[in-house]
């Protein structure tokens, strides 16, 4: 097999390294000599290859895909580059020998580590200067420390996401489209996936000739594509095609990418003619994207039209958003285009209001992108698009969180009915959703966004259409989504990622959580492999295990999963506090947990008497009591009070929450109490008999003892339904 030396690599630099890097413009230029060379399509072949290719036995793993992660291997935005600078001149298609395609393949990853390096020096500089102790010559600009972090930021998107949506996003402007460029955007999904299908069987093909051959110019070919077969293959019209193939064509050498965040005209028109009806396409996944994003900028150019596509652009956010919302909430629970009134006048509008019992998502959608200024690092830019697409969106959601906190506004929902929310407001989740691939959208973020939370309003969650895809293809029960949502706000900034799937890929392995001692912690790209291999064996239709191996498969079940599930049914604020509980347990917990129902459970049956064990957590001061037994629901209510009461005297607990489950295991009744600890000589009493007698004596002890303090008749339920208790369990008693 061919052998590359991959001088340089992709290591990070470190910041002892005191080598200034060439200037910028010197190592492009130097890319530029290099991709002009004969025979360099070759090269650029085989790195497109050996990057991208993923070779698997029987079915997609985890394993199989974190080699792709690797920093030896050039990033789709690196390889970009490349062959933005091969087409600036007639492409030369000499015959190499290995030796030359090994030299051409280490001086384009040597180049472009330099390059690397270039984009990252006014960050290694300023970390020079503090490590010494120095003052630095100039602290580096927002946009220099930005710049480094878009180009190189992981992609936000999977490929098969931008196929899936793009004929959901244009979908109201099939007529432009068939009118101005001869077809419809579900006939041009089509004929990308023609054209991926032929790719992959090419490039097996190629693969195979390549291990028996060593011939470096075996790859090439497997590039290639034709108009004519690539209608006869999908059995598609052939005109429909050829209209594919002219509004996806290059048709210039490119002459205005003079740096690599440049406009990049082959990222845009990604089919590279070589004359003959033959088309190179080194990067299908190029043309996915294109698919997706460059048909409003067509719809920009014409001046009648423009406003309509801008429209239907936020059309596509919103109902993209409300749908994926519905698919985990159900409709009833989901409303879109709600708007805020103040006597005859709308004070704000949300796109999206998911109402799940006490909590609140306000999701606010947004289609502005990237410029290309603000990708080349210009400060104003990169403050003005993010503005635009995500602290404006952000904005508007804490406007209106404000109003529902204040309970100063009616909610009329699109038909013009109201929408009332009878229970008092426990956490509300701003959602600032974008439309486009946003480039390192969590670095600026946490980089541009300022954070502003009360008691009830949550941090923000940022998140474009493919993140909030995934996250609905995965989580897909209300407790499972907000209880990611809210662990992710809790770490909003302490876990450091490249992208947001990372993220979601980490918690589905192992929960999301810092191990203890650990203030802030940076999750590997590579971790994202395990999320990855799911959503291709979902939405490829590839063999392999549908879900990652972790939170969603370990207990399936087991008595902690089926109390999760009666937990979301039943849907009351207690219910959803103690479902946020259980999702945030340890492994170890929730497996002991699910030794103590069982056991509980058959104890239940053999005596037909009421048992129950509790938990509680020092560092937050919370705890949890299960109770299990077929008694009466007013004596089982009475004895799981007076349980919970006691354990969160004695724990000294800021929230308690208590269960009780028949002698099945399904859920009865759950309550929470959340009232300030104070002193109680009677409650001191029986902590000493319990600790005295052992937890045989907790009944007992529990059961004798005088009531802390009488419930009034107007007070809250202690169940946690925030009824007053004459309309709720006092009749129990």
């Amino acid at each position: 097999m061919i052998r590359v030396r991959t001088a340089g690599g992709r290591s990070e630099t470190t910041v002892a390294k005191e080598k200034a890097p060439r200037p910028e413009a010197e190592v492009f230029r130097s890319l530029r000599e290099l991709c002009a060379k004969p025979g360099f399509a070759h090269a650029l072949a085989y790195i497109s290859w050996r990057d991208n290719t993923v070779v698997f036995p029987g079915a997609i793993t985890a394993e199989v895909l974190k080699p792709t992660y690797s920093r030896d291997r050039l990033i789709r935005s690196e390889a970009a580059v490349l062959l933005g600078l091969l087409v600036q001149q007639p492409i030369a298609f000499d015959a190499i020998d290995e030796k030359t395609l090994e030299a051409y393949v280490g001086e384009a990853y040597s180049l472009m580590a330099e390059m690397h390096d270039t984009l990252k020096e006014p960050m290694y500089a300023h970390a020079r200067a503090q490590a010494g102790a120095r003052v630095a010559s100039r602290q580096p600009t927002e946009g220099e420390f930005l710049r480094e972090a878009i180009f190189y930021a992981p992609p936000s998107a999977y490929h098969f996401q931008f196929l899936d949506l793009a004929p959901q996003r244009y979908a109201q402007d099939s007529e432009w489209l068939i009118q101005k460029k001869g077809l419809a955007i579900n006939q041009a999904a089509l004929v990308v996936g023609a054209i991926s299908a032929a790719l992959h069987e090419q490039v097996t093909v190629a693969t195979h000739r390549l291990q028996e051959t060593q011939d470096p110019t075996a790859l090439l070919p497997a590039f290639e594509v034709r108009p004519a077969e690539i209608a006869k293959r999908g059995g598609l019209d052939p005109a429909i095609v050829d209209a594919f193939f002219k509004a996806f064509e290059l048709t210039s050498r490119n002459e205005n990418f003079r740096a690599v965040d440049d406009y990049n005209e082959t990222t845009v028109f990604p089919l590279i003619p070589l004359g003959d009806e033959r088309f190179l396409v080194f990067d299908p996944v190029a043309l996915d994207q294109s698919l997706y994003e460059s048909p409003i900028f067509w719809m920009r150019g014409d001046d009648a039209y423009k406003s309509s596509a801008l429209r239907h652009r936020g059309d596509f956010t919103e109902d993209f958003s409300y749908e994926r919302m519905c698919r985990v909430f159900g409709a009833g629970r989901v409303h879109a285009n709600v708007r805020l009134v103040q006597g005859k006048d709308t004070v704000d509008e949300i796109d999206v209001l998911v109402v799940y019992g006490d909590r609140l998502i306000i999701l606010q959608a947004k289609s502005k992108g990237l410029t290309i200024d603000a990708r080349k690092g210009n400060n104003l830019s990169i403050r003005k698009d993010f503005q635009g697409a995500v602290d404006a969106a952000y904005q508007q959601a804490l406007s209106a969180a404000a109003h529902l906190v204040a309970r100063d506004v009616d909610l009329v929902l699109a038909d013009g009915s109201p929408l009332e929310i009878s229970v008092p407001i426990e956490e509300i989740f701003p959602f600032c959703v974008v439309a486009d691939h946003y480039p390192s959208l969590s670095f600026q973020t946490r980089a541009l966004l300022k954070a502003h939370t009360t008691k009830i309003i949550r941090e923000p969650f940022v998140a474009d259409v493919f993140l909030l895809d995934a996250m609905t293809e995965m989580l897909t029960s209300p407790l499972r989504l907000l209880g990611y949502v809210k662990q992710r706000a809790v770490l909003f900034d302490k876990l450091l990622v490249g992208h947001e799937l990372t993220a979601l890929s980490f918690h589905l392995k192992g929960n999301l959580s810092l191990p203890s001692k650990i203030d802030v912690m940076q999750l590997g790209d590579d971790i994202g492999a395990d999320l990855d291999a799911a959503m291709m064996v979902r939405r490829m239709g590839l063999p392999g295990s549908d879900t990652p191996s972790g939170i969603l498969t370990r207990f399936r079940g087991t008595p902690y999963e089926r109390l999760l599930t009666d937990l979301e049914r039943a849907e009351t604020p207690a219910a959803i506090g103690l479902g946020f509980l259980l999702l945030t347990m340890g492994l170890r917990t929730i497996e002991n947990i699910n030794s103590a129902i069982d056991e509980l459970v058959d104890r239940a049956r053999r005596d037909g008497l009421l048992h129950n064990f509790s938990i509680g957590r020092e560092e937050n001061r919370v705890g949890l009591t299960v109770q299990v037994g077929d008694e009466s629901d007013a004596v089982a209510h009475r004895l799981l009070v007076e349980h919970c009461t006691l354990k969160k005297y004695q724990q000294r607990g800021a929230r308690w929450f208590g269960v009780t489950l028949d002698s099945g295991g399904q859920l009865q009744s759950a309550i929470s109490m959340d009232e300030p600890w104070k002193p109680s000589p009677e409650l001191d009493e029986a902590a000493r008999k319990l600790q005295k007698s052992g937890s045989k004596a907790l009944a007992e002890g529990v059961a004798n003892m005088r009531k802390p303090r009488k419930l009034g008749v107007n007070d809250p339920c202690p169940c946690g339904s925030t009824k007053k208790y004459k309309k709720c369990c006092m009749w129990k008693r």
